[in-house]
């Protein structure tokens, strides 16, 4: 009789060791996961701003100058540029980075991207940049607004800059031909 509650006590044992040494390599593997998950999401700081100080649009030669100022508090690297070619449209979908020197149209990666510096942040805040798009190839006849949304680098938690797009920063112009 003695043996036999030996054998049970046995068992309580080993299942008491196989659930602490299932605890302990779940901790082991969650502190290993933690690591990979960032502390904090990559967004663009608040003070991020920029403005069109004016435009002139050519209906006639298909021709659009602006001239963009950073009024905001930090660098910036470039911008997101769409349009739309109706009035009544509210959402601007057409990319006219392929109408500029600077804009990176036709790569999918980089739609509706145009970037002063594909390094760094080098426009600095009260920097101005005249900006000019030749529509005369395009398919899509006039434009009526366009919406520029800021984008900077930002140095992520392994120092690496990773492109981050100021989405609260976006503003939206009325074009009207001159």
């Amino acid at each position: 009789m003695m043996f036999k509650n030996k054998k049970a006590v046995s068992n309580v044992i080993g299942y008491i060791l196989l659930v602490t040494i299932a605890i302990v390599i779940s901790t082991i593997v969650f502190q290993w996961m933690k690591t990979y998950v960032p502390t904090e999401p990559l967004g663009c700081p608040d003070g991020v701003s920029v403005f069109v100080k004016d435009y002139n649009y050519n209906c006639t030669k298909n021709q659009l100058n602006f001239t963009l100022t950073n009024n905001g508090r930090f660098n910036l690297s470039g911008y997101f540029i769409h349009g739309t070619n109706s009035s009544s449209q509210e959402l601007a979908i057409l990319d006219l980075t392929p109408y500029t020197p600077i804009g990176t149209g036709g790569n999918p990666d980089t739609e509706g991207l145009a970037i002063f510096n594909s390094e760094n942040n080098s426009f600095g805040p009260g920097a101005k940049t005249n900006n000019t798009f030749n529509f005369t190839n395009s398919s899509f006849g006039q434009i009526y607004s366009i919406e520029i949304i800021p984008i900077r680098y930002q140095p992520t938690n392994n120092n690496k800059n990773r492109i981050i797009s100021c989405s609260n920063a976006k503003i939206k112009e009325i074009i009207v031909c001159s």
